[in-house]
């Protein structure tokens, strides 16, 4: 790699720091991108990346891989930690037949409950003892930010053995009154279905993963949660009830009653989240939660989760609210924008009704 590249490059992830962007996008034919408060902002001060200069970022960003036939590869995810210690999430892949880079600054340090102005009631999902925990959110909504300080909490209150299946190790904790074993997924284990099927033999109370890949491995997590383990996985789902749905479309006829059966049963929480520009600068957490209650198992059971809205909607006493209902909080509380929050609503239509009766 040229020395005038690797310069750039540098420059790159020192103007992300400098004015707080999470992603930096290299594509060829544009401009690089930053997302700044969760807003995409084309930088035109600088040159138009081209295909020379896509694969010197991935000699630059994959060196000591390339030897591992990264080159042969057309998708890989792993962490560059730069010479001032900062460490980014490098994900390479093919487009058009040429090297993508997107680059995600990873936060120096782990986030605490507080700091991420959860609601009150994940201070009872972080006494759960056993059952299923779920964060959901698309992509960038925060949601492995908010596994890390779940995982963190119990590591400071809790005297546990932690087993964290990531690919790849996004945050790195150290033990304090738990024991956390931190497996990357393609590294120390080959599959998140192989690192689940060992942590079923191990001695092992909690089992987190950054995100369930497939069908084998969800019906891993449900069957470790019948064994009397805690189970927290993050999803990309955008919201409790699609979440649900999502999950069970995974399983056969024949096992959809027993996964119907654990979830009623061992489902402790659903937290959906996502990131949303704030009115002064920088996102602020609109977060849905769905907790266990009778009203709920009765839904799962007896497949009407196209009532769930009105379990949320109604149940803010044991500490549920739905995505729409944290908005317009927002909104109320001047965080952020009527528009922003009407494009972020579930139910747009409904929501718009719920603004005219602030």
């Amino acid at each position: 790699m040229g020395s005038a590249d690797n310069v750039l490059l540098t420059k790159l992830l020192a103007t992300m720091a400098e004015r707080r962007a999470t992603d930096l996008h290299l594509v060829v034919g544009n401009y690089p991108f930053l997302r700044i408060s969760g807003q995409l902002i084309n930088l035109t001060d600088q040159a138009i990346v081209t295909p020379e200069y896509i694969e010197s970022a991935v000699d630059f960003f994959g060196s000591g891989l390339i030897g591992d036939g990264l080159k042969d590869k057309t998708d890989s995810r792993f962490i560059y930690t730069a010479a001032t210690k900062a460490r980014f999430r490098i994900h390479l892949f093919k487009q058009k037949g040429n090297w993508s880079v997107s680059v995600k600054l990873l936060p120096s340090r782990i986030a605490n409950l507080k700091e991420l102005a959860l609601p009150k009631i994940i201070q009872t999902i972080v006494t759960a003892q056993r059952g299923i925990v779920f964060v959901v959110g698309p992509f960038g909504s925060g949601r492995s930010t908010t596994l890390s300080a779940i995982l963190q909490e119990i590591n400071d209150t809790r005297s546990e053995h932690i087993l964290l299946l990531e690919q790849p190790l996004e945050h790195l904790f150290v033990n304090n009154k738990s024991i956390i074993e931190q497996r990357e997924v393609g590294k120390d284990v080959a599959s998140f279905a192989e690192g689940l099927e060992v942590a079923k033999e191990e001695d092992v109370n909690i089992v987190a993963l950054g995100q369930v890949p497939d069908a084998k491995s969800l019906e891993l997590v449900l069957e470790l949660a019948e064994s009397g383990r805690l189970v927290i996985a993050a999803l990309d789902y955008d919201s409790a009830a699609t979440t649900l749905n999502g999950i069970l479309s995974d399983f056969s006829e024949e096992k959809i009653i027993w996964a119907k059966e654990v979830l009623s049963g061992l489902l402790v929480a659903i937290l959906a989240q996502r990131l949303v520009p704030a009115l002064n600068n920088g996102v602020v957490l609109a977060c849905e939660v769905l907790t266990n209650s009778q009203a709920f198992r009765v839904l799962i059971k007896e497949n009407r989760l196209q009532q769930l809205e009105n379990i949320l909607q109604t149940s803010r006493a044991e500490g549920m609210q739905s995505l729409d209902q944290s908005l317009l909080q927002l909104v109320q509380e001047g965080k952020i924008s009527q528009p922003e929050a009407r494009k972020q609503a579930l139910n747009p239509q409904n929501f718009q009704q719920a603004l005219r009766n602030v």
